[in-house]
């Protein structure tokens, strides 16, 4: 495989590569490259080079979740080339942070902050330090990303409060079109959960909603599926493996849901799954990739 890569030519303009085997080759090599998708590398040494020789990247994806140190090297290159990779319009970071967890979400917020042409954000920090809000400075950026149309959200802490709902509906841009939330908060539930949809159906442009609830609260998915909060523009609403498709009688503009998908559909999804919406196809992309049970609260629970 690595020889390989170093027989491509230079002018390749998408790669997708599992492990750190893109870090190992000639990276100056890939001026050209526009898409990269980087999937379960054990280590980003040497992930700086990306950021040096790789300036015509429009969509960097990097599955990290496995690696110990992936979260700090990348942090370092940020750190090192924050005004880097200046085409970017996609960023999706999966990363598992074993230390400073508040020193990662800044440096990545004064990456992130204020770029024109970001469409797309997709950040897991899978933070294994407990550190209430530690990427709070990383969400206020989403009021200076103009562009902004795509986002995945992971949120965890100890409570989940009305207030948070205020702070999300002040950052959160009016023109989303399709939106990740991923949470570790067993508080989000009653009267807040019916907050944070009212939130959501503000964003009247929204075509996709997607939840992916890691402490399995039944009545988020109870209330998700009702249509009392649901903005007209919305096509496609998820509730960990289950995907509602949303239509309306043209007749009577009454709307209803059709049957969730079956999960060898989940499983194998391709931008054909999604009526060739490749945001959405984009936006669940690496999650639940060992499949639809991976998607919280899975399929026994859901």
């Amino acid at each position: 495989m690595l020889q390989g890569l170093e027989e491509t030519p230079p002018t390749l303009r998408q790669l997708w590569v599992y492990d750190d085997l893109f870090l190992q080759a000639p990276v100056h090599r890939f001026y050209a490259l526009q898409e990269l998708f980087m999937m379960w590398p054990n280590s980003l040494e040497g992930v700086e080079q990306i950021f040096h020789h790789c300036t015509n990247l429009r969509s960097l994806g990097i599955l990290a979740s496995h690696g110990s140190g992936c979260a700090m090297e990348l942090r370092n290159a940020m750190a090192t080339f924050p005004t880097a990779l200046p085409r970017l319009h996609s960023l999706k970071l999966f990363l598992n942070v074993f230390a400073h967890p508040r020193r990662i979400a800044d440096t990545l917020a004064n990456f992130v902050r204020d770029r024109r042409g970001l469409r797309r954000l997709d950040v897991s920090f899978n933070s294994l330090v407990k550190a209430d809000d530690f990427a709070w400075p990383f969400y206020e950026t989403f009021r200076t990303l103009l562009d902004l149309e795509v986002l995945g959200l992971e949120m965890e802490g100890s409570r989940f409060t009305d207030d948070h709902v205020k702070r999300l509906d002040i950052i959160l841009p009016l023109g989303l079109k399709a939106m990740l939330l991923d949470h570790y908060y067993s508080t989000m539930k009653g009267e807040t959960t019916k907050i944070l949809l009212h939130l959501f159906s503000k964003r009247t442009k929204l075509r996709y909603l997607h939840c992916i609830d890691q402490m399995y609260n039944h009545t988020f998915k109870e209330h998700i599926a009702e249509d009392y909060w649901h903005p007209p523009s919305l096509e496609l609403v998820g509730y960990g493996p289950q995907l509602y498709p949303i239509r309306r009688d043209p007749v009577s503009g009454t709307r209803f849901t059709l049957p969730f998908w079956d999960y060898t559909k989940v499983q194998f999804r391709t931008v054909h799954e999604f009526d060739g919406c490749e945001d959405s196809e984009w936006l669940l992309r690496g999650h639940g990739w060992a499949g639809p049970d991976a998607l919280s609260p899975g399929i026994y629970t859901a």
